[in-house]
């Protein structure tokens, strides 16, 4: 009696089964015997299947990622008919049973070595090599396509994990494997295609390599447009407009952004799936958001919620809500970011999205750092933090440990501050994200900056700008030039610093980026006013303020203001100076910028003091002071504190001046502020001077010399 056999699917079988395995001649199917009685079923009819796949695919319903249609993609492409098999069978070869066995083993009973992510899935991994040795393709991509635990599929949880090159090498593994159904045209394998060079993408651009993530973006576009998928050339473009965006490249980006919502209404005309036009107007204001662009970017993002509540998509109208919090927050509208975030955040928990869920917690403790409240802050960016190590998201765990750096360091507690940083800036070297690598090394470069150690932070900037000058990141090119520059301003290496702000304003231009613009400009009038040369740098800086009001960023404004305060300081034009301070602390208070509010009194305190009205003074440094032990800033209060030593010492309280001095050396020891700490002890100097007390003097002044010699500081050595 002739023997019957029916085809399988690998990851239907019985440990039993897999013993029993035949290939058909010359087919090369997988089959299993079968009895008489099993045969007798229904058939499914490929024909029918092809029609499904088809009319699914051409009419843009549904995505070739749905579990159904991949399956259904899956038996085409292995010629899967459920057909009862009655001719030529073969025994497998021992490296055939071999690979089938390893893959069966891996797939259903791999015990993992360690608790790490990877260990999590390797068994799926082993099992998809093995599947790739037998040219198995279509069991191959249906691991990659297994839905987690997490209800994240394998390829993406990979992805979300950091694990870029690993995903980078399934999917090359798998490009151009799939040969053509010729029912469908020929252009099966190009539908299997697409979720390879999408994949490939998405990993390249995880890792900050751009170029490469849009040339198989790119590839994806003629696939689709010879099939006619509408649909998937809107996600393409898309695609290619955030890749753009990432790298900087705002305008060609709204120039994909553009062409993704012609289409995205199309589809919204043609099937009445209006989801991609939710997604293309929130890339719309994402992008003016980035540059600066508040109130295009406010419209688009209006428009994208409108549409996510008509159609009722929660998932949407939570990241719109997210993104005009960002737009808020850009306009330094503070409280107004706040409740963005926060009904954001309460869709995210309603959903479950716990992605969603960090990034809104990470946003509003951006909103909080902004209105000097570091202790709310720093409780949303642990809570950001904890949820990005529950997930496995490598990413959001490096921001959220950048974030939590940052708010230490507003603090002026800049060991904990570089602690965190440092190890933000592991992850991204881990997981091979170039992009963030720099971003980091720009806060470190600004930290020490900040610490006045000026050396350090140059080294830090210029890796920064290495970095983006590799990865062809022109907005993150222009932000390291304009740190660098006030860097070598600081160090009185003034035309270093005037060619790399001059650097950075050509690239701002070109990329129609008008906040940094005005930040370089700003910049550039702190560096003139350093040479003395007060009437250009107060023209550099009036152009900043009027950048900072065209695009209506608040906060930016006040900073303009107080360096255009400070210009006038110099030349001794003190009421213009309090005037321009004045108004400073207007728009702390305006919206709620507490640090600021006590930067803008320590300013006017200081101006009082150079008018010789040092009661007026004291008055403005105690709120300073007030305000900075309130918010828990030490390197305010240090300030303030220095600053009313100073201020004592001149009506001859020179204790009191002692007692403040002693306290700001102090904090400036404690927080590791090596300028803050040369300054407080030349002041200590001529305080114990005016007090006879000529050993504690000397004793001041050596210390305040081997510091200025060791940060490089040659005003502080003569």
């Amino acid at each position: 009696m002739e023997r019957l056999y029916k085809q399988v699917r690998l990851q239907e079988l019985s440990e039993d089964d897999v013993f029993q395995l035949r290939y058909t001649v010359p087919e090369r199917k997988l089959v299993l015997p079968v009895s008489d009685a099993d045969s007798k079923q229904e058939n499914d009819g490929n024909d029918v299947m092809a029609m499904g796949v088809e009319e699914l695919l051409a009419k843009g319903v549904g995505s070739i990622r749905d579990e159904k249609i991949i399956n259904m993609l899956i038996d085409l492409i292995s010629n899967y008919d459920n057909q009862i098999w009655t001719g030529e069978v073969r025994e497998l070869t021992l490296t055939e049973q071999s690979h089938i066995r390893k893959a069966f083993y891996n797939f259903n009973y791999y015990e993992p070595r360690d608790d790490s992510n990877i260990e999590k899935v390797q068994g799926y991994l082993e099992a998809f090599h093995h599947l790739c040795e037998l040219s198995e393709w279509g069991e191959a991509i249906k691991i990659l396509c297994i839905r987690m635990d997490t209800q994240e599929e394998l390829d993406n949880q990979l992805r979300i994990w950091g694990y870029y090159r690993e995903t980078i090498e399934l999917y090359s593994r798998l490009l151009g494997k799939f040969k053509p159904y010729r029912k469908l045209g020929g252009k099966l394998n190009d539908y299997l295609d697409i979720i390879c060079l999408n994949g490939l993408g998405n990993a390249y651009n995880g890792l900050g390599e751009y170029q490469k993530a849009r040339d198989y973006y790119e590839q994806i576009l003629p696939i689709v447009r010879e099939i006619g998928d509408i649909c998937h050339e809107g996600v393409g473009l898309g695609n290619l407009g955030t890749s753009y965006c990432d790298q900087g490249q705002y305008q060609k980006a709204i120039d994909y952004f553009q062409k993704h919502l012609e289409i995205a209404r199309k589809i919204g005309d043609r099937i009445g799936d209006r989801l991609q036009e939710v997604n293309a107007l929130g890339n719309f204001g994402n992008a003016y958001n980035y540059l600066k662009q508040y109130q295009k970017a406010r419209d688009y993002l209006q428009q994208s919620l409108a549409v996510a509540r008509e159609i009722g998509n929660r998932a949407g109208e939570g990241i719109a809500l997210n993104n005009l919090g960002l737009t808020n927050h850009g306009l330094g509208q503070y409280t107004q970011a706040i409740n963005y975030f926060e009904q954001s955040l309460a869709i995210a928990r309603e959903i479950g999205a716990r992605a969603v869920e960090g990034k809104a917690l990470g946003n509003l403790g951006n909103a909080y750092d902004s209105l000097g409240e570091f202790s709310r802050a720093i409780d949303c960016h642990q809570k950001y933090l904890e949820i990005a190590r529950e997930i496995g998201d490598r990413a959001s765990e490096g921001i959220a440990l950048g974030s939590l750096g940052i708010v230490y360091n507003e603090l002026g507690q800049y060991s904990q501050g570089i602690d965190y940083l440092q190890q933000s800036l592991a992850i991204s070297r881990k997981v091979g994200n170039r992009a963030s690598e720099g971003i980091v090394l720009s806060s470190l470069g600004n930290t020490h900056f900040s610490l006045g150690q000026f050396r350090q932070a140059i080294d830090y900037l210029q890796q920064s700008l290495e970095i983006a000058r590799k990865i062809g990141d022109r907005a993150g090119e222009g932000s390291a030039l304009v740190n660098l520059g006030n860097a070598y301003g600081f160090l009185g290496q003034y035309q270093l610093a005037i060619d790399c702000l001059q650097q950075c304003l050509a690239i701002t231009k070109e990329i129609n980026d008008r906040a940094v613009e005005g930040k370089a400009l700003g910049s550039l009038g702190i560096v003139y006013r350093s040479l003395k040369q007060y009437q250009l740098a107060i023209d550099y800086l009036q152009q900043w303020l009027a950048i900072t009001k065209e695009i209506g960023d608040r906060a930016g404004e006040g900073s303009a203001l107080v360096n255009l305060g400070n210009a006038y300081r110099s030349l001794k034009q003190y009421q213009l100076a309090i005037d321009y301070y004045q108004q400073w602390l207007a728009i702390t208070k305006e919206i709620g910028d507490r640090a600021g509010e006590g930067m803008a009194l320590d300013s006017l305190g200081n101006t009082y003091f150079s008018l010789g009205q040092f009661r007026q003074a004291i008055d403005y440094l105690q709120q300073s002071l007030e305000i900075a032990r309130e918010i828990g800033d030490r390197a305010g209060e240090g300030s303030a504190l220095g600053n009313l030593g100073n201020a004592y010492g001149f009506l001859g309280q020179y204790q009191l001046a002692i007692d403040c001095l002693q306290q700001c050396l102090a904090i400036t020891k404690e927080i590791g502020d090596r300028a803050g700490e040369r300054m407080a002890l030349g002041s200590l100097k001529i305080a114990y001077g005016c007090l006879g007390q000529y050993s504690q003097a000397m004793d001041c002044h050596r210390q305040h010399l081997a510091i200025a010699r060791e940060i490089g500081d040659l005003s502080g050595t003569r």
